[in-house]
């Protein structure tokens, strides 16, 4: 077992996505930037140590580590043997948590494996002798508190399983004094955070900011896989909690293991359900097995003995079979467990500078396809960059300085106080000189309904210096491009029901939307997953498109008027509409699979966010566009407007200008017959007379045909919103 379980190698991150969140890891380390204030992530500062990167980060930290997780893992293992001796129940604990290590090579779940594994030996050892050395348990609490500092989830959940250890402790002995020992992981946490930090004043940023990520993580993140596998999830976590205490002949006998089982089955379990593809849900049940062994220690008849042993490698043989089913390492795994590859390891690991300097050699090679053309280089060389949204390896490829957003993928930035952090950090003067913006997505998501308020921020505070193939580069401004955004009204809609999107002539189109989670969704979201929110939105042109959205972050504010599935689609928001601006959005309706996790009721407030006058981009006229609603909807009042020329030289061609105000179409009206105008042209004349600024794209010219003899020619002028029409002037119109 000690041999099969030699550390593998550490593993250096490639390119792509999955890879980009720990070349970002590493830059944090190398660059000295603070956890809390600068970054914000799923791991802490210690996290890069999990996936080194030659050149950031330093080679012997990393295979120490690996051995220290190695060690961890023998000495549970020896508590084990040496509380209960040669037993069946000893091999069976042992066998089940080496296939476990032997199945996963992901570090952070071996360490969490290596703790598990301390754990067990730790209740062994309070069955068997009835007390627990006080030095195993500050073992226990002190890698409990360390383990935050490498990953916060992992973190939190150590912390539980050493805290239910004590409640262990406790009903064995409830003379015992436990407090001291409670203290042991924060004391842990806390000396190892200024230790590594080299501060204290960033500890409340790193701990509230990580437990934001914990929280959002449940439902902006859900994915469900295959039913068969929650279902036997849940069958199992009731296994452990209910079924396995009462049909046990001696049930007292588990009580010292139950409260450590539980939590570690939950977590295992949220965990594994919550995100459920294969890197997650796979060894699912393997944990669920590992969990079990908590209670398999702690009886003492035969029969209970079998019982638990039926649980234990029935979880792990399916769990098993099912990891196996996706995985491509199944020979890999074979040669590891026959020791085939014991000396290549030994080797490596003995020779670890030398095994350093190939990681390295093969990272360069990765990073030679990243690198950019000499004029982005030269441009973006020259001050502090980051990447919207998240291909991070770019940026440690091409030796840039990182001025990273504290949420750094923005995926990740699941809550509205983690959206509204990088919005603000990309309005002020310490955001990055340039950024890399790309458009992609994951899990089908529209970027602008994810994290809406930093998209926001981003068009309001960059330019566009150059654009490439796959991605425009963003250069900060001195001032906003934005005024503030303007109410233009609210609506309270229902789930599955369509709402009108009141247009914006002048600007864009900005929600407010809240879709609060009912008590029901609140408990789920807790116990188990959260449902995905979906938005479909119908354009003015008939087109439609599904978009997965970030339900909490909606309330931050997201631009709903445009919403671009390409790059280049994004340009009107940064004042640059030489191609016309993307299809409008006429309608939008939420959807989810778990309407009884939400209040029945969304309330939307709605805004008009518009360009600076001095903003205001130079475009071209565009096809006007409103939906049948407004077009019927004669509004109160009326607005100003001209028909200045009619040119009806050629009945077949009659040609109508004019100019109107506060309006985002036009349509000519020739008999009640409506055609649609080229609204936008450039009106100076007009921004002068009137004295504002904002009326410079005011005219508007069509084109219609008509029958000789007398008709009435008009204008409707549907109003920025969308949602009616004023009369405009009306001419007589005489064809010979």
């Amino acid at each position: 077992m000690a041999l099969a379980m030699i550390p593998l190698l550490p593993q250096v991150p490639g390119i792509g996505l999955d890879s980009s969140w720990a070349h970002a890891l590493n830059l944090a380390h190398a660059q000295n930037l603070t956890f809390g204030w600068d970054v914000i992530f799923t791991f802490g500062p210690l996290g890069y140590l999990f996936y080194p990167v030659p050149g950031l980060a330093e080679p012997f930290p990393a295979f120490a580590l690996g051995w220290a997780v190695h060690a961890l893992f023998l000495f549970g293992a020896y508590l084990i043997w040496r509380a209960l001796g040669y037993r069946l129940a000893v091999c069976v604990s042992w066998a089940i948590l080496s296939g476990a290590m032997l199945l996963t090579d992901l570090p952070f779940e071996r360490m969490q494996l290596a703790f598990l594994s301390l754990a067990i030996g730790i209740v062994a050892l309070l069955v068997a002798r009835g007390r627990v050395p006080s030095v195993y348990l500050a073992i226990s609490g002190a890698v409990a508190g360390m383990v935050p500092l490498f990953k916060a989830n992992e973190g939190i959940a150590a912390c539980a399983v050493f805290y239910a250890l004590l409640v262990s402790l406790f009903l064995n002995s409830p003379k015992t004094k436990i407090w001291p020992l409670a203290l042991v992981p924060p004391a842990a946490f806390l000396l190892g955070f200024v230790l590594v930090e080299r501060n204290l004043s960033s500890l409340w940023a790193y701990a509230t900011g990580s437990l934001q990520i914990a929280m959002g993580y449940s439902e902006a993140m859900a994915l469900p896989g295959p039913a068969y596998q929650a279902f036997v999830a849940v069958f199992s976590l009731l296994s452990l909690a209910f079924l396995i205490p009462l049909f046990a002949d001696c049930p007292r006998d588990l009580a010292r293991g139950l409260p450590p089982a539980l939590i570690t089955a939950f977590f295992a379990f949220k965990s594994g359900l919550v995100r459920q593809d294969a890197s997650h849900a796979d060894l699912l049940q393997v944990k669920l097995a590992v969990a079990g062994l908590f209670l398999l220690i702690c009886v003492r008849n035969v029969r209970d003995r079998r019982l638990l042993i039926t649980y234990t490698v029935a979880s792990f043989c399916f769990g098993e079979t099912v990891f196996f089913q996706s995985s491509p390492y199944r020979e890999r795994i074979k040669d590891r467990a026959l020791l085939r590859d014991l000396s290549t390891t030994l080797s490596s690991n003995r020779h670890f500078p030398s095994t350093w300097d190939l990681l390295n050699v093969w990272v360069r090679h990765q990073f030679d396809t990243l690198h950019v053309d000499a004029a982005v280089s030269t441009l973006v060389s020259s001050g502090t960059v980051d990447d919207v949204p998240f291909e991070l390896d770019i940026v440690p490829a091409n030796g840039w300085r990182w001025s990273p957003r504290p949420v750094f993928q923005s995926y990740s930035a699941y809550t509205p106080a983690l959206d509204r952090l990088n919005a603000t950090h990309l309005a002020s003067r310490q955001s990055a000189d340039h950024i890399l913006m790309q458009w992609e997505d994951i899990d089908g998501r529209q970027a602008l309904l994810d994290d809406a308020a930093s998209w926001r921020s981003l068009f309001d505070h960059y330019d566009v210096e150059l654009t490439r193939p796959g991605f425009l580069v963003l250069k900060r401004r001195a001032t906003p491009r934005y005024a503030d955004p303007r109410p233009t009204g609210s609506t309270t809609a229902a789930w599955f029901r369509d709402i009108a999107v009141p247009q914006s002539a002048a600007g864009f189109t900005m929600m407010r939307a809240e879709l609060p989670k009912n008590p029901w969704g609140a408990l789920r979201g807790i116990l188990f997953r959260n449902s995905p929110t979906y938005l479909t939105a119908v354009y003015h042109s008939g087109k439609q498109s599904h978009w997965r959205v970030t339900r909490a972050n909606l309330v931050d504010g997201a631009f709903i008027g445009y919403l671009p599935e390409k790059l280049s689609e994004t340009l009107p928001y940064f004042a640059k509409a030489e191609n016309g601006t993307p299809d409008r959005v006429a309608t939008i309706r939420f959807e989810t699979p778990g309407l009884l996790e939400f209040s029945s009721a969304i309330r939307i407030s709605w805004y008009a966010v518009d360009f600076r006058p001095e903003e205001a981009p130079k475009a071209g006229p565009h096809p006007s566009t409103a939906s049948p609603e407004a077009l019927t909807h004669l509004l109160p009042g009326e607005t100003k407007a001209n028909i200045d020329d009619v040119d009806s030289r050629s009945p077949a061609a009659i040609t109508v200008s004019g100019w109107a105000v506060n309006a985002s179409a036009v349509y000519i009206d020739l008999d009640d017959h409506l055609f649609p105008a080229f609204y936008g042209y450039e009106r100076r004349d007009v921004a002068a007379a009137l004295k504002e600024p904002t009326y410079v794209n005011s005219g508007f010219r069509g084109q219609i045909s008509a029958a000789r003899g007398p008709h009435k020619l008009s204008v409707r002028i549907v109003n920025t919103a969308g949602t009616g029409y004023y009369p405009g002037p009306t001419l007589p119109l005489n064809l010979k």
